[in-house]
């Protein structure tokens, strides 16, 4: 009963198209349907295939979740810092994945940029939580593009990897350049969805991953999560027993006409540069009751750097306050409606931005950019009993 898979397999012709299927038994979505659409652990997926030997269904996020290199120098997924994230980093974000998801074969096979058969299982690495290939990405390209800069699974030449460009094209880049990442999983067999019809504004949502009741902690919750205070709306990027991080989903304004552009001017951030001063004066004010304090990690890093959690020479690089800005690496710290500052200086006198088109660039300290704040919130803060939403961008979680 409400098998996913049976929902998804009986739509045959209408969604996907069995001439489309590989040797290994995937049938993959053809066009851009409008009935694809998953929500699980916080985020909107979209379904690009299923397995018929398997009975098993592949997705990908809709939107880049973080902003990445693929690696310091090689082009094998294999160990790289690319697959250490995404199973470390990202895996841990998701609502139990030992429930929902299967260990795969991740095939990044040395291919062009336009496949036309599936790569040879030369190189592949079986895990968690892989990138589409190529290959997977030509076969169902008119209903997973976005315009934005991702990284795919497949290797190039030497010391590079392919990638998708906001012009949905596929092209090498080095494998030390920093793009969006759009995580892809494959769900376990004979799971089965509580509601949703497919759509993006009605997906499937699988049993047993339930929005919040009114009255729940939001530390109870799960990054990706929408959440609305103070009329902006954020998202959860992580979650402890003491505090809730959220990051702005778009930079700050005045009024819907008029931008907040900041100078940096100060090596590294702090509550006293120019945004910080700003972020901990007449902004902070109408929020503060909700807020504690949480640490923030402004370690530098290169492009052969890998972008881990883990804060290196903490006494320098550790700041604990209740406002601060995205790092590279962390989810959410992606695209936005402006360019924005983050936290992570490349060298002494210059930070990484982040630029709307899912790619990253620096800027000195003299230079301006938007700003996009990420808040502490207080363990003890819960969600409004009275229409709470339900944790979607368009019904985000309310707390007052």
């Amino acid at each position: 009963i409400n098998s996913l898979f049976k929902k998804i397999s009986d739509a045959g012709s209408s969604l996907y198209i069995a001439s489309t299927r590989d040797p290994d038994g995937n049938n993959y979505v053809t066009g851009n349907p409008a009935n694809n659409y998953v929500w699980y652990s916080g985020m909107m997926w979209r379904i690009v295939s299923y397995n018929t030997n398997e009975k098993t269904i592949k997705m990908v996020t809709t939107d880049n979740v973080s902003l990445a290199t693929y690696n310091a120098s090689s082009n094998e997924f294999r160990n790289s810092n690319m697959s250490v994230w995404l199973n470390t980093n990202f895996l841990s974000a998701l609502k139990n994945p030992d429930k929902y998801l299967l260990d795969s074969e991740w095939n990044y096979t040395q291919t062009t940029a336009t496949p036309t058969s599936a790569p040879a299982k030369t190189n592949f690495l079986v895990a968690r939580v892989g990138l589409l290939n190529t290959f997977e990405y030509n076969k169902v390209a008119a209903s997973v593009r976005n315009g934005k800069y991702f990284w795919l699974l497949s290797k190039g030449a030497t010391g590079k990897a392919w990638i998708v460009n906001n012009s949905n094209s596929v092209v090498e880049s080095a494998v030390t350049e920093f793009y969006g990442v759009r995580p892809s999983v494959v769900l376990r067999p004979n799971l089965t969805y509580i509601s949703g019809v497919g759509t993006y504004a009605n997906p499937y949502r699988l049993t047993g991953d339930v929005p919040a009741n009114g009255g729940t902690l939001l530390n109870t919750r799960y990054a990706g999560e929408f959440v609305k205070l103070n009329n902006i709306t954020y998202r959860i990027v992580s979650t402890n027993q003491n505090y809730t991080k959220l990051v702005a989903v778009d930079t700050l304004s005045i009024s819907p006409s008029s931008d907040l552009e900041f100078h940096f001017y100060d090596n590294v951030y702090s509550n006293n540069t120019y945004i910080g001063e700003y972020l901990h004066g007449d902004w902070k004010t109408p929020i503060n009751a909700k807020l504690t304090e949480g640490d923030f990690c402004r370690m530098p890093i290169t492009r052969t750097t890998f972008q881990t959690t883990a804060c290196v020479d903490q006494d320098q690089n550790m700041i604990s306050t209740s406002i601060a800005i995205p790092k590279i690496g962390d989810l959410f710290t992606i695209e936005s409606n402006n360019q924005y500052w983050t936290l992570t200086n490349s060298t002494s006198d210059k930070l990484y931005v982040v630029n709307t088109n899912g790619t990253v660039s620096e800027k000195t300290i003299t230079e301006k950019a938007y700003v996009r704040p990420v808040i502490v919130v207080d363990g003890s803060v819960t969600i409004r009993n009275s229409n709470p939403g339900n944790g979607t961008s368009s019904s985000p979680y309310i707390i007052e």
